[in-house]
């Protein structure tokens, strides 16, 4: 027999004669490299790049030119809106097409008070503008009166059919819903030219205008340097194209994990695999075996194993990849609807997906090496007469599996110590390669289980032993679960790392739950937020009643406090309402400031002598405080920060040490403020107690109803990317079920496997029940041994991961350190070492047949 035509033939003839085994094969191959080609694809799709990104900023335009007003006073947006256009045409030359468009920022009511809205004023229908907005459901204003809403401002109110109540401005009938091509997370609206953004001139109602221009003939950027004098800023596609670095892909750690997990996964078919091209080459030993009495050469009966796994391996791997795609494309607007932005376009890596069924191709046929290479060693008559058994093993294969895990140690070593900028990649081979020297070590440590579980139940004695009797068959197996659980451990201690150093570096501004209202002005006008303040604080007061009003000295209006005392400038790590971290109260206001009942009292009693009280410092010892008012005066002497000293008052004063970052830097009686002659006013608002998210929205919403500028911030600690949180828990749902289905369809095969055992069982007496224990013992030594050593495996890899993920520096409250954080979940390791495989051999047990196979032997 010659040629590989004969062997395809002998291949398509055994997967049709064996439909199921083929089939379980098939799957084992397929689904790994789907799941792993619809991760890439998804990855893909998610990822904005530039040439996909310019389209959202340009549309069809060649170039576009923006002016922003806010970079100079003395010109505002709306001041070039006439001649704007003019002056493109006329710098680009006859025939060019624009397309103007203003933005601006405005207060449109909802159901509950009112929001803040990006506004855009613009032709929707001009063609240049196709691609930097995309129509949901509606259709685009046409006449005078009509706007477009986003989905974000729909839910609150304002959706199609309904009016757009604008704050100062017109009220407009909501005609579709159009979005943003990359942000989602806020408030924007879509009206014609001059009907949406009200009081146009006014500060901060048209923050910029663009021109979107399209030459006639081919683009000649030297004609537009005149208009880059007049404060014009021109961008090409290229620039555009080239001024964009990022996109939604993961990083250097996230890939690390990203990585790990799907070698892990994918090192599972090759492992899984093998056990089931063993029973395939077991079931085919007598035609194997006549192939050789019939003079076919070892190499022959190797070519066939191996063909067999390659046609198998070729379709698994090319409907994998195609499926992964598809199902990617169909997952990616699930999967969009969990972060703040949009999807790029439908888009995959056909490089990536092609490496992936390279990779299972290859895994296939990797895995079908052990069972070919004994197939062409066995014993011809031995298995002619019906007698089975594998031969012994290698005695290299303990010494192969040390230099694997002492390669897999220096290769994580390397990617510990930094020499390299992919050192989370060489982690993740690392894990990998030392993966397979526990693979290759594991004849022995069977052997080692065997001689130390005398006197264990008969299944587990028996499944030991009938595993290290049919080595290639459940060597594999374990190495399959190891592999996967070594990733999930790895994954679980990295992500439960990353969430406890974000935790250690996350510095709250309020206690857990609590919330600040905070009302300012877009340009800084005190009079205006006290003003605002004045209408806000009745609404507090119904709709939260036990909300505590503060009042602060204004660093801002033509005034500046600075504290001094011990000869320095006293500024806190602060952050809250209080304008400069200087509260003012006669005593200390009933909310959260970190001070004990003991402090508060002798702060009170300062207070009460018309002193002040300064927190967040190392500040022992002090007993008095300068403060010292500047205000904004040119034409006199200044100091260094270009104000001039108008008051300086010397007052009593204590320090406290408080833990973590306080809400100001002090609080100064009301008569210090008084005789400072310092400008007072409410700073902010705290609700002392849990707000819940509904609540959060009401109120924030209703500020906005009384006020130009506002919001509600909740403490709610720190809070992980939830696309990064849903990576994960993809990927972790993964693993899990790819543990599970490794050791259930590796039982399978084993018991399947096993029925000439069991029926020598049935002959000698044995009771029905025990075929379902020895498919527990099974299930319970592939899955538990497997999983144990898959903890200890993975561990090196998380743990050596957790550096490059969390070690960074920070900074706070005058100490540095640090974030590099280990946490280790051990509940995860306890569930995926102790309770995945106790549950797996109960449901083994409860699925296997109890009636024992009788099998006539020959010897």
């Amino acid at each position: 027999m010659t040629g590989f035509t004969p062997l395809l033939r002998l291949a398509w003839r055994d997967l049709w004669r064996n439909k199921g085994r083929s089939l379980v094969v098939f799957l084992m191959i397929l689904l790994p490299v789907l799941g792993v080609s619809a991760a890439s694809t998804v990855i893909a799709t998610a990822s904005v790049t530039g040439s996909e990104r310019v389209v959202g900023d340009m549309g069809t335009a060649d170039i576009v030119l923006g002016f922003n007003g806010n970079n100079d006073n003395t010109v505002h947006a709306v001041d070039v809106l006439p001649k704007m256009e003019g002056q493109v045409r006329a710098a680009l030359g006859a025939g060019t097409a624009t397309a103007l468009r203003a933005h601006g920022t405005l207060r449109a009511s909802t159901d509950k008070g009112a929001t803040r809205v990006d506004a855009y004023e613009a032709d929707l229908a001009n063609p240049l503008l196709t691609g930097t907005y995309r129509l949901v459901s509606g259709h685009l204003p046409r006449v005078a009166g009509q706007v477009a809403v986003n989905g974000w401002l729909a839910d609150r109110g304002p959706g199609v059919g309904e009016t757009l109540e604008v704050r100062g401005g017109s009220s407009l009938r909501v005609v579709g819903i159009v979005e943003d091509p990359f942000e989602k997370d806020s408030g924007r609206a879509w009206g014609r030219p001059g009907e949406l953004i009200p009081d146009r001139r006014a500060p901060g109602s048209v923050g910029d205008v663009t021109v979107f221009a399209k030459a006639a003939g081919a683009l000649d950027l030297r004609r537009l340097a005149d208009l880059g004098k007049d404060g014009y800023y021109p961008t090409t596609r290229d620039q555009d194209v080239a001024n964009y670095s990022g996109g939604r892909g993961l990083n250097g750690p996230d890939l690390a994990v990203f990585v790990l997990v799907v070698v892990m996964a994918l090192t599972e078919v090759a492992l899984l695999a093998g056990p089931a091209f063993a029973v395939s080459a077991r079931r085919r030993q007598r035609e194997l075996a006549l192939l050789s009495a019939n003079g076919g050469t070892p190499r022959q009966v190797r070519a066939a194993v191996l063909t067999t796994a390659f046609v198998i391996g070729g379709l698994a791997a090319a409907v994998g990849a195609a499926g992964g795609v598809l199902v990617g494309w169909l997952v990616s607007p699930v999967a969009e609807q969990f972060g703040s932005t949009w999807f790029g376009p439908r888009d995959w890596s056909p490089l990536q997906v092609a490496g992936v069924a390279l990779f299972g191709l290859v895994s296939a046929v990797l895995a079908a090496l052990v069972p070919s290479w004994l197939a062409s060693r066995q014993d011809v008559v031995r298995v002619l007469a019906g007698r089975r058994g594998d031969p012994a093993p290698a005695r290299f294969s303990p010494l192969l599996g040390i230099v694997l895990m002492v390669i897999g140690g220096l290769l994580t070593f390397v990617g510990l110590v930094g020499a390299s900028s992919y050192g989370e990649i060489w982690i993740g081979f690392g894990a990998v390669t030392t993966v397979l020297g526990a693979v290759a070590l594991m004849p022995l440590i069977l052997r080692l289980l065997a001689r130390s579980t005398g006197r264990a139940p008969l299944a587990v004695r028996y499944a030991l032993r009938d595993g290290l009797r049919h080595r290639t068959r459940t060597v594999p197996a374990i190495g399959a679960v190891m592999a996967t659980v070594a990733g999930v451990v790895a994954l679980g201690i990295a992500n439960a790392s990353q969430e406890a150093a974000g935790e250690k570096t996350y510095e709250p501004r309020l206690p857990m739950g609590h919330a600040e209202v905070n009302v300012w002005s877009d340009y800084g006008a005190t009079d205006d937020v006290a003003k605002q303040w004045t209408a806000v604080v009745p609404v507090l007061k119904r709709l939260a009643p036990d909300a505590v009003v503060v009042r602060g000295m204004a660093d801002e209006g033509g005034q500046s406090i600075m504290l001094r005392g011990g000869g320095d400038d006293l500024y806190g790590d602060f952050s809250g309402p209080f304008n400069n971290g200087v509260a003012v109260a006669s005593k200390v206001p009933a909310v959260d400031f970190g001070l004990s009942q003991s402090e508060v009292e002798q702060a009170d009693a300062v207070l009460a002598r018309g002193g002040a009280v300064v927190m967040g410092r190392q500040a022992g010892g002090l007993s008095h405080l300068t403060l010292v008012r500047y205000v904004d005066d040119s034409a006199d002497a200044q100091d260094a920060d270009g104000m001039k000293e108008a008051q300086r008052l010397r007052v009593p004063a204590v320090a406290f040490a408080v833990k973590g970052r306080p809400l100001a830097t002090a609080i100064v009686a009301d008569r210090a403020a008084e005789r400072l002659g310092a400008r007072v006013s409410v700073a902010g608002a705290l609700i002392n107690r849990t707000v819940s998210t509904a609540e959060a929205k009401t109120l924030e919403e209703a500020v906005l109803d009384v006020a130009d500028g506002g919001d509600v911030y909740v403490e709610r600690g720190w809070q992980p990317d939830p696309e990064y949180a849903l990576m994960m828990l993809v990927l972790m749902v993964v693993g899990a079920l790819l543990m599970v289905g490794g050791t259930v369809t590796a039982t399978v095969l084993a018991l399947a496997d096993a029925g000439p055992d069991l029926g020598t069982l049935s002959a000698v007496g044995a009771a029905p029940r025990t075929s379902r224990a020895v498919a527990m013992g099974i299930a319970f030594v592939i899955g538990g041994v497997g999983a144990v050593l898959g903890v200890v495996v993975g561990a090196v890899p998380g743990i050596a991961v957790t550096w490059p993920m969390t070690s960074h520096a920070y900074y706070y409250g005058g100490s540095s350190g640090s974030a590099h954080t280990i946490d280790i979940p051990w509940l995860l390791l306890a569930e995926v070492a102790v309770g995945v495989p106790v549950l797996l051999a109960l449901v083994v047990g409860l699925c296997a047949r109890s009636r024992l196979p009788l099998v006539a032997r020959i010897d």
